[in-house]
């Protein structure tokens, strides 16, 4: 994980913190994301 290594902070882009990424992560379940990201795809691929 990246959070793991050495001076991980120095990874991340300027005004992102691992807080800001954990509240995106933490704020819907995979099963959620996923059924949202279907019903993207589907209005993405709609003739």
């Amino acid at each position: 994980r990246l959070k793991s290594l050495k001076d991980s902070h120095l990874y991340l882009r300027e005004g992102i913190t691992f807080e800001i990424l954990d509240k995106i992560a933490y704020a819907e379940s995979d099963i959620e994301a996923g059924e949202k990201m279907r019903i993207e795809k589907k209005n993405i691929f709609k003739s």
